[in-house]
């Protein structure tokens, strides 16, 4: 209480009542997981101030005030959230944000008393909604033909990549006979992790199909496979691009590839010739012309088409020169002798 002094005069009595604004004493977040995830709840760490959390996952937020309240209110980007189930008994409350209405922002909590007084700024906190994609994955075989022998080893070149962390990844070989008949050959597993911080994997591995009995006439069919922390269903993975290889014997291949080398070579003489014709073309050009000071636009026309198909003819020279490579390259693959 007090009393106001001024000149002569003075105030009545002034009782003022000092009013504690309600303020949150203690607060737990607990997050549940979409089902598919298999995880349970989990309480969210109180002291900082910003959570990521899983898409499709749904916020309880429990809370003791420091004196009896009558309102709560929760706001996201300071726009009031309707959509949220509040529960309050004297200075306890609990606010529910299901799934459909929990989103990436800025969030504030507002506690009002019966009097009607409240806290402004209330307690703010940020949440961001990231999504549980599947893994990124990639297998790439060296290898160029659509037939395999069952001697052949081939070089698998794999990574596996993952925001929440990569869990496992396989190397999956089938099989499918004359009649179509899928049978499972071989599940290699290449990483088991249980660090959820490592989400990156990636290695290089040969694969011996003679280890695996392989005969002519079957299709051999590989893929990778990965899983990451968030597995949707057991059933559910990442998969690369199946790749189909036809399984042949040695002898069989060894044809096939003799008649892909003679349509080589016979590309090569053609284009041997070609390259003849466009070098005999510029030199009568050049021959025809030597002695002007000056060239025609009918003879400059002529050498810039000369020199648009002598580029071409390096890019087919070059591709010629690449299926070269990849003729020996799978042939090494097979362990056949390029002689």
């Amino acid at each position: 209480s007090f009393i106001a002094y001024g000149g002569d005069d003075e105030s009545e009595v002034i009782h003022v009542i000092s009013i504690e604004k309600p303020e949150i004493k203690s607060i737990k977040f607990k997050c549940k997981f979409p089902e598919y995830t298999g995880l349970p709840e989990n309480e969210l760490v109180v002291g900082q101030s910003s959570w990521m959390i899983l898409e499709n996952s749904s916020l309880t937020i429990d809370g003791v005030a420091n004196k009896i309240i009558a309102k709560v209110e929760l706001f996201c980007n300071a726009i009031l959230v309707p959509q949220v189930t509040i529960k309050s008994n004297e200075n306890v409350f609990s606010i529910l944000i299901n799934s459909e209405f929990l989103k990436s922002g800025s969030y504030e909590i507002r506690l009002y008393d019966i009097n009607g007084i409240t806290k402004d700024p209330g307690l703010g906190f940020s949440i961001t909604i990231f999504q549980d994609k599947l893994a990124e994955i990639n297998l790439k075989l060296k290898y160029f033909s659509d037939i395999i022998t069952p001697a052949g080893v081939l070089s698998c070149k794999w990574f596996v990549k993952d925001d929440c962390g990569a869990m496992s990844a396989n190397l999956v070989l089938s099989t499918l006979n004359k009649e179509e008949k899928l049978e499972n050959l071989k599940k290699i597993n290449l990483f088991e992790n249980k660090n959820k911080l490592l989400k990156l994997f990636e290695d290089q591995n040969n694969l011996t199909l003679s280890d695996y009995q392989l005969k002519p006439n079957q299709q051999l069919l590989i893929y990778l496979e990965a899983t990451d922390f968030f597995v949707r269903t057991p059933n559910i993975f990442s998969r690369s691009n199946v790749t189909h290889l036809a399984v042949v014997s040695t002898e069989e291949f060894e044809k096939l590839i003799f008649a892909k080398e003679q349509e080589l070579r016979t590309e090569i003489e053609r284009l041997l010739k070609e390259e003849e014709g466009l070098q005999i073309s510029s030199a009568s050009i050049l021959d025809s012309n030597k002695v002007k000071a000056i060239w025609g636009n009918n003879e400059i026309k002529e050498m810039m088409n000369i020199e648009k198909k002598q580029k071409l003819m390096e890019q087919k020279n070059t591709r010629v020169i690449s299926r070269f490579d990849q003729l020996l390259n799978d042939m090494a693959v097979n362990q056949i002798s390029d002689d």
